[in-house]
């Protein structure tokens, strides 16, 4: 009985998940391809290289960690996106690329309790850049009798982010785990001709992730939602997992929502997963560090979206009176 409902509230939270993030997609960024590679490289250190890849959205990022003791470990991570995203503006939208980059540090204390808990504190910057787009006139707008011809100065303001988090991780059932973590973010828009803007605020985020077996297959779903002072988000993911001795490979699909605040604009994506861990002192009989290398599976830091917005300005450019006949 006790399996039913931890089956059934995982169900449930998934079904509320997924209803919420996707009742409105906004802006697809079209499916992409996900795939990962991490491997110890010493007894205490392991590195995870990540790129991602589709039409409108790309990402590559790479980590470092370090296991400090079989109980506290920390990493840091490096990344650039890339995404194809729909501005909205007077004259009508605009589809451009931007780029961001970012870094971001993570420590995580094994608690080495019987719910396996643990405590958790990240930190990060990101930078957007900014786009100057191509002047855009207004069709003439009757004034009397006379017509006005409005010029839309356009510009993509990029961000400077900051932001940290405080975590806990526990399992409190066999094989689930849930993730509950404090933010406080704060974003910097690089605005042109609009007044400056800046955005900070305390949110939060909450992951469930569980694993289970059909017909001796394991498999995991999770699902995470955030809400953040620049956006919220929803994200699912169904993996299939394949461990070997010294290995473990993960092959699913994901799915995730943004939804903006402050005119950032809404964005959606689904992407296949292919994951591949390569553990080569597993075979050894001390297994404190397998905790440390499922862990550095996770970039320290994985910004979902390009945090620029659209900024614009209206100037009358030019005056006429059509000829009488």
């Amino acid at each position: 009985m006790k399996k039913f409902w931890h089956s059934t509230l995982t169900t449930t939270l998934l079904y509320v998940a997924s209803t919420s993030a996707f009742a409105n997609s906004g802006t697809f960024l079209s499916g992409v391809g996900h795939a990962q590679y991490t491997q110890n490289i010493t007894k205490n250190t392991a590195g995870t290289l990540l790129v991602e890849g589709g039409p409108r959205n790309s990402r590559a990022s790479g980590t470092f960690g370090w296991a400090i003791t079989p109980c506290d470990r920390i990493k840091g991570t490096a990344e650039w996106l890339w995404q194809d995203i729909n501005y909205e503006f007077t004259s009508g939208n605009a589809i451009q690329g931007s780029n961001q980059g970012a870094v971001g540090l993570a420590y995580q204390r094994d608690f080495n309790s019987e719910y396996r808990d643990n405590l958790n504190l990240s930190a990060y910057y990101s930078h957007a850049l900014s786009v100057n787009l191509r002047n855009r006139s207004i069709l003439p707008v009757s004034v009397g009798t006379d017509f006005l011809l409005v010029n839309n100065f356009r510009h993509i303001a990029g961000s400077n982010v900051g932001g940290a988090g405080v975590g806990y991780t526990t399992h409190p059932w066999q094989d689930t785990e849930i993730t509950v973590t404090a933010n406080w973010d704060g974003v910097s828009y690089e605005k042109q001709y609009m007044n400056k803007l800046y955005i900070n605020g305390v949110g939060g985020t909450g992951s469930l992730s569980q694993l289970f077996q059909i017909k001796n297959q394991l498999f995991k779903a999770g699902t995470t939602v955030a809400w953040r002072a620049p956006f919220n988000s929803y994200q699912l993911e169904l993996d299939w997992i394949r461990p070997c001795a010294t290995s473990q490979l993960l092959i699913g699909v994901f799915g995730y929502y943004i939804q903006g605040k402050h005119d950032l604009p809404n964005t959606s994506l689904a992407g296949l997963n292919l994951t591949f861990v390569l553990d080569r002192a597993a075979t050894r009989k001390d297994t404190t560090l397998r905790p440390f290398m499922d862990w550095m599976t996770s970039p320290a830091i994985n910004m979902p979206q390009v945090l620029s917005v659209p900024d614009e300005a209206l100037a009358q450019r030019l005056f006429f009176v059509p000829p009488t006949t």
